[in-house]
């Protein structure tokens, strides 16, 4: 009986530090995004993350290559292509690995759409989706794919350039 108790005081405990503060909890770093129009740039290549279509992946940074961001309740972030705001950074739904990135409508497409911005050091961040009760999974560019995916390295793979 004691046992039972202790246990589920410590799951009790265990679940109200995940609910605190996820982010920080699942992948360290401090939350670090305010709205506006950003390039994200590839801290490794220097190519910016693209929408080009439905598909998203590295390219010249340039006009088509801005994202807007839209901070949510709790801090979560969505980001939007500029040039088509109803169109959102989003995991696909095709269950491949590694799980592509896409643009998808922002008001409920298939799949989720809202990100950590993980700040790792001056400049230099990760950017996580938010999952449905699994673990984060971080925004990366394999060099000389062609498309974003989710990966498991929460190292630094971005910086947001400000625009205006």
């Amino acid at each position: 009986m004691r046992i039972r108790s202790l246990l589920a005081l410590a799951a009790s405990v265990t679940a109200a530090f995940a609910c605190a503060a996820p982010a920080q909890a699942a992948a360290g770093g401090t939350t670090a995004a305010d709205a506006g129009i950003y390039l994200l740039r590839d801290l490794r290549t220097g190519a910016c993350l693209t929408p080009q279509g439905g598909d998203v992946g590295p390219a010249l940074c340039g006009p088509g290559s801005e994202w807007q961001v839209r901070v949510e309740p709790g801090g979560a972030v969505r980001f939007a292509d500029a040039a088509a705001p109803e169109r959102c950074l989003a995991v696909s739904p095709l269950l491949v690995f590694p799980p592509m990135v896409w643009a998808d409508r922002c008001d409920g497409g298939f799949t989720p759409s809202t990100w950590q911005v993980l700040e790792r050091a001056p400049g230099e961040v990760s950017i996580a989706a938010v999952p449905d009760g699994g673990s984060y999974r971080f925004l990366t560019v394999e060099p000389g794919s062609p498309r974003a995916t989710l990966g498991n390295d929460p190292a630094p793979r971005w910086q947001l350039v400000p625009l205006g």
